[in-house]
């Protein structure tokens, strides 16, 4: 894994963490993440994770690592990715969804990164049924993170109607490539 040491993640992504941690293993699971965050990986989040807060980005892909591994389970990063775009959407934007596109949710998205990550800038193509967005520069390879952000993506693509939206992920940074690449077609 590789990261970029200014790469930080804004609170939301690891509170989505915590939640899915907590509500699949318990309710003071999310401190054995923490705790074994310090200890094997010398990385050090806070006992309470504050709003409006920002935290370091490779804290955020070993944490999901160390919940995997306490959770054990295989699909653990698209179980959390899917389950993170529920907690983030809120209800109000939820019904806004439902009224939108993929290919909106997608600009959407795109556009909002850097309220969420310090690092990565998109790029995203589409046409009517299918959009591509390629990410460059995002601080940390982490293979766990980009199954998580495709599952984000398909979840978020059916909250806008469109049930049978396909994501891929053909083009990936911890598989040697330059780019993170994600293809939606609905």
């Amino acid at each position: 894994m590789a990261e970029t040491s200014e790469s930080l993640t804004f609170c939301t992504s690891f509170l989505s963490l915590r939640s899915f941690v907590e509500r699949h293993e318990g309710p003071r699971a999310f401190n054995q993440v923490r705790d074994r965050l310090t200890a094997e990986h010398d990385l050090t989040l806070p006992p309470v994770l504050v709003a409006g807060q920002w935290y370091p980005t490779l804290a955020f892909c070993r944490g999901m690592d160390v919940a995997k591994e306490l959770s054990g389970l295989d699909n653990f990063y698209a179980r959390f990715g899917s389950a993170a775009c529920e907690i983030e959407l809120k209800i109000l934007f939820r019904f806004a969804l439902r009224l939108a596109s993929p290919k909106w949710m997608l600009r959407a998205g795109a556009a909002s990164w850097s309220k969420v990550h310090t690092t990565g800038h998109w790029k995203i193509e589409g046409s009517k049924n299918s959009m591509r967005g390629t990410l460059r520069d995002f601080g940390v390879v982490h293979f766990g993170q980009c199954q998580s952000l495709t599952a984000w993506f398909q979840r978020a693509a059916q909250m806008t109607g469109e049930l049978h939206a396909k994501v891929r992920h053909p083009e990936c940074r911890a598989a040697g490539s330059s780019a993170c690449v994600f293809e939606i077609t609905w």
